[in-house]
């Protein structure tokens, strides 16, 4: 099994969680006790509130190996023809610190999930020609400053600040038991400095709320930088 963990967006979280737990399924009524392990969860994706591409739990030199660029540029190709074989495999990632998970069963399968951890953090601009509204498959490709396709250079994405934040994802109802509401979310709280030395602080949020029924669900997607 992979250690390392990959979170894309808010709708993408529970699948991932359910994989990387192995769990039991505690009497009815009765609580298990907390379990406490690490892994190395990290999240990647587009800010469309300050058009920038983000990094947690790793950074952009260390993800964006020659295997992760060959794979956004594989599954581009797939993308654009899927009859040519089989999705590309994401590649393994290395680069992430551990972070601390806590779960417990609270009784009729049903598993309270989360984790937190300091890990460092990255903002970079997009290349020339890309932006939040069309980011196409990876943070990579979409920063290298090389035209999708082609051996064509554009302006290359730069670093617009780094530092560090804590980082905290949690869920009521990992594994969809029900029939309580499933409420989770993740947030990131970080210092930030740009290369010439502007401080920044950058708050993220992504809310769920939801009943396992489209029509009842909720969502909250919040970047701040200030």
């Amino acid at each position: 099994m992979k250690r390392s963990r990959l979170v894309t967006m808010a709708g993408a979280v529970v699948s991932a969680l359910v994989m990387s737990l192995g769990m039991g399924v505690a009497p009815a009524g009765a609580a298990a006790p907390t379990q406490q392990a690490s892994d190395k969860w990290f999240a990647f994706g587009a800010d469309g509130t300050n058009n920038l591409v983000f990094f947690w739990n790793t950074t952009r030199t260390a993800f964006c190996t020659p295997t992760m660029i060959k794979y956004e540029n594989d599954r581009m190709a797939w993308l654009a023809d899927p009859s040519g074989g089989p999705e590309p495999t994401f590649p393994d990632v290395t680069s992430a610190v551990p972070v601390t998970e806590t779960s417990q069963d609270v009784g009729q399968g049903n598993v309270q999930f989360g984790f937190t951890g300091n890990v460092p953090v990255e903002l970079w601009t997009f290349e020339g020609g890309k932006s939040a509204a069309n980011m196409m498959v990876g943070p990579c490709t979409d920063t290298d400053g090389i035209v999708d396709g082609t051996t064509q250079p554009t302006t290359a994405g730069v670093l617009f600040a780094s530092g560090y934040g804590r980082w905290t994802f949690s869920d009521s109802d990992l594994t969809g038991a029900g029939p309580r509401m499933d409420i989770y979310s993740f947030k990131m709280h970080a210092s930030l400095m740009s290369p010439s030395g502007t401080s920044y602080r950058y708050d993220a949020r992504l809310w769920y709320q939801g009943r396992y029924a489209p029509h009842r669900d909720r969502s909250l997607v919040s970047f701040k930088l200030s």
